[in-house]
């Protein structure tokens, strides 16, 4: 008996197994979260930035939204590598100093500012306690994971809903072994 001419409770038995096996298909072709996770040099480069610089920045002075980039890097120049330690739910970031000895750490958790697709990592700082100013960080990987790219955007609440304005883009690569 074909599906064309079968009772309708067939054709729907027909449509709906085919329906369920299609969709199970396209969940497991999901694509994983990218990863972003491991060391990174704490100095990197200027892709672009608002206004222009074209010296060497400090992530350690982007996370602490120093975005006078000479003076960031003057005051957290001291920051040797950058670890981003990403799981499922959680991203973590620690960065130390040329003597290997943690000097500063942050975690982020999945709906409590960070969120990982499968093209980038997202991740929130607020400015101060209190304070309604926030900081969207995006990381991607680039040159097939040799580098990351951060991407920064100081998010500003609209009647509209929120709007990004960019900070900079800057490019950091991974630390030698």
């Amino acid at each position: 008996m074909h599906a064309a001419t079968a009772p309708s409770w067939f054709r729907r038995l027909f449509l709906f197994v085919t329906l369920a096996v299609a969709g199970l298909a396209v969940s497991t072709l999901q694509a994983a979260p990218v990863s972003v996770g491991g060391t990174y040099e704490g100095e990197g480069t200027v892709v672009s930035a608002k206004p222009a610089y074209d010296g060497p920045v400090s992530l350690r002075a982007l996370l602490a939204l120093e975005f006078d980039h000479a003076r960031g890097l003057k005051a957290h120049g001291g920051i040797a590598q950058v670890e981003i330690v990403q799981e499922e739910r959680s991203l973590k970031i620690v960065t130390k100093n040329t003597e290997g000895r943690q000097e500063w750490t942050s975690e982020w958790t999945r709906n409590g500012g960070f969120q990982a697709t499968d093209e980038e990592v997202k991740f929130l700082i607020r400015a101060k306690r209190g304070g309604d100013e926030v900081f969207m960080f995006t990381l991607s990987p680039a040159s097939n994971g040799a580098a990351v790219t951060v991407k920064i955007q100081r998010i500003e609440n609209t009647m509209t809903g929120p709007l990004g304005h960019d900070v900079g883009v800057f490019l950091f690569l991974r630390a030698r072994e």
